[in-house]
Protein backbone atom coordinates (compact mmCIF):
# COMPACT_ATOMS: atom_id res chain seq x y z
CA UNK A 1 0.00 0.00 0.00
CA UNK A 2 1.29 3.60 -0.53
CA UNK A 3 0.05 6.12 1.04
CA UNK A 4 -0.45 9.17 -1.14
CA UNK A 5 -0.16 12.82 0.28
CA UNK A 6 -3.18 14.71 0.38
CA UNK A 7 -4.04 18.09 -1.09
CA UNK A 8 -5.10 19.39 2.54
CA UNK A 9 -5.15 23.09 1.39
CA UNK A 10 -8.34 22.18 -1.07
CA UNK A 11 -9.95 19.52 1.39
CA UNK A 12 -10.10 22.47 4.02
CA UNK A 13 -11.15 25.29 2.11
CA UNK A 14 -13.85 23.04 0.29
CA UNK A 15 -14.97 22.05 3.67
CA UNK A 16 -15.24 25.52 5.54
CA UNK A 17 -17.18 26.96 2.48
CA UNK A 18 -19.43 23.88 2.93
CA UNK A 19 -19.71 24.27 6.48
CA UNK A 20 -20.37 27.69 6.19
CA UNK A 21 -23.68 27.51 4.20
CA UNK A 22 -24.69 24.45 6.19
CA UNK A 23 -24.75 26.71 9.55
CA UNK A 24 -26.94 28.86 7.80
CA UNK A 25 -24.34 32.00 7.80
CA UNK A 26 -24.84 32.31 4.07
CA UNK A 27 -22.49 31.53 0.89
CA UNK A 28 -18.64 33.14 1.36
CA UNK A 29 -16.45 32.24 -1.70
CA UNK A 30 -13.06 30.45 -0.48
CA UNK A 31 -10.28 29.82 -2.36
CA UNK A 32 -6.36 30.26 -3.16
CA UNK A 33 -6.37 33.64 -4.87
CA UNK A 34 -7.40 37.03 -4.59
CA UNK A 35 -10.23 37.39 -6.48
CA UNK A 36 -10.67 40.58 -8.95
CA UNK A 37 -14.07 41.97 -7.27
CA UNK A 38 -15.97 40.92 -3.93
CA UNK A 39 -17.07 42.77 -0.87
CA UNK A 40 -16.56 39.10 1.89
CA UNK A 41 -14.69 36.32 0.63
CA UNK A 42 -11.64 34.57 2.41
CA UNK A 43 -8.51 33.63 1.03
CA UNK A 44 -6.91 30.49 2.34
CA UNK A 45 -3.59 29.35 0.84
CA UNK A 46 -0.43 26.79 2.26
CA UNK A 47 2.64 28.65 2.87
CA UNK A 48 4.24 25.44 3.73
CA UNK A 49 4.56 22.71 6.86
CA UNK A 50 7.54 21.04 8.70
CA UNK A 51 7.61 17.19 9.20
CA UNK A 52 6.04 15.95 5.58
CA UNK A 53 6.38 12.45 5.36
CA UNK A 54 4.39 9.76 2.98
CA UNK A 55 1.68 9.12 6.50
CA UNK A 56 0.85 12.49 7.55
CA UNK A 57 1.97 16.01 7.13
CA UNK A 58 1.81 19.45 9.11
CA UNK A 59 0.33 22.29 6.63
CA UNK A 60 0.14 25.78 7.78
CA UNK A 61 -2.40 27.80 6.26
CA UNK A 62 -2.89 31.14 6.04
CA UNK A 63 -6.60 32.58 5.93
CA UNK A 64 -7.16 35.96 4.68
CA UNK A 65 -10.76 36.71 5.23
CA UNK A 66 -11.87 40.36 3.83
CA UNK A 67 -15.07 42.53 4.48
CA UNK A 68 -16.60 45.70 3.16
CA UNK A 69 -16.20 47.14 6.91
CA UNK A 70 -14.26 46.46 9.81
CA UNK A 71 -17.01 44.22 11.65
CA UNK A 72 -17.86 41.93 9.06
CA UNK A 73 -14.65 41.36 8.14
CA UNK A 74 -13.84 40.23 11.63
CA UNK A 75 -17.14 38.47 12.22
CA UNK A 76 -16.29 36.41 8.96
CA UNK A 77 -13.08 35.60 10.63
CA UNK A 78 -14.41 34.40 13.68
CA UNK A 79 -16.85 32.40 11.77
CA UNK A 80 -13.73 31.13 9.96
CA UNK A 81 -11.30 30.49 13.28
CA UNK A 82 -13.95 28.84 14.78
CA UNK A 83 -14.61 26.23 11.65
CA UNK A 84 -11.08 25.98 11.31
CA UNK A 85 -10.55 24.92 15.16
CA UNK A 86 -13.56 22.53 14.12
CA UNK A 87 -11.58 20.83 11.79
CA UNK A 88 -9.12 18.66 14.75
CA UNK A 89 -10.13 15.43 15.41
CA UNK A 90 -12.16 15.79 11.54
CA UNK A 91 -12.12 12.75 8.54
CA UNK A 92 -12.98 14.38 5.84
CA UNK A 93 -12.52 12.73 2.14
CA UNK A 94 -10.23 10.05 3.94
CA UNK A 95 -7.96 12.07 5.43
CA UNK A 96 -7.93 12.41 8.99
CA UNK A 97 -7.20 16.02 10.23
CA UNK A 98 -5.60 16.62 14.18
CA UNK A 99 -3.40 18.72 16.24
CA UNK A 100 -5.25 22.15 14.81
CA UNK A 101 -3.46 25.12 16.04
CA UNK A 102 -4.70 28.22 14.33
CA UNK A 103 -3.74 31.95 16.49
CA UNK A 104 -6.08 34.49 16.93
CA UNK A 105 -7.42 36.79 13.78
CA UNK A 106 -5.55 39.97 13.76
CA UNK A 107 -6.82 43.28 11.71
CA UNK A 108 -4.16 43.72 9.09
CA UNK A 109 -4.50 45.83 5.95
CA UNK A 110 -4.09 44.44 2.85
CA UNK A 111 -3.10 47.06 0.21
CA UNK A 112 -3.88 45.49 -2.93
CA UNK A 113 -7.49 46.16 -1.69
CA UNK A 114 -7.65 49.06 0.02
CA UNK A 115 -11.35 49.62 0.07
CA UNK A 116 -11.73 46.26 2.11
CA UNK A 117 -10.69 45.47 5.82
CA UNK A 118 -8.93 42.70 6.49
CA UNK A 119 -8.66 40.45 9.53
CA UNK A 120 -6.05 37.30 8.84
CA UNK A 121 -4.60 34.45 11.03
CA UNK A 122 -2.85 31.06 10.23
CA UNK A 123 -3.35 27.51 11.69
CA UNK A 124 -1.24 24.83 11.75
CA UNK A 125 -3.00 22.07 10.86
CA UNK A 126 -1.61 18.49 10.76
CA UNK A 127 -3.38 15.59 8.68
CA UNK A 128 -2.97 11.62 8.23
CA UNK A 129 -2.87 10.78 4.65
CA UNK A 130 -5.64 8.40 2.61
CA UNK A 131 -4.28 5.24 1.57
CA UNK A 132 -3.98 5.06 -2.33
CA UNK A 133 -3.19 2.51 -4.85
Amino acid sequence: MVMVPADIEHITNTWIQARYAALGWGQVPVSTTLPPSGESFVVAFTTGGQDRTLVSGEDRIVFDCYGPREAPAQQLSARIFALVKDLDSRLIDGVQFYDVTPTKPANYPDPRKPDLFRYQFNALIHARYLPGA
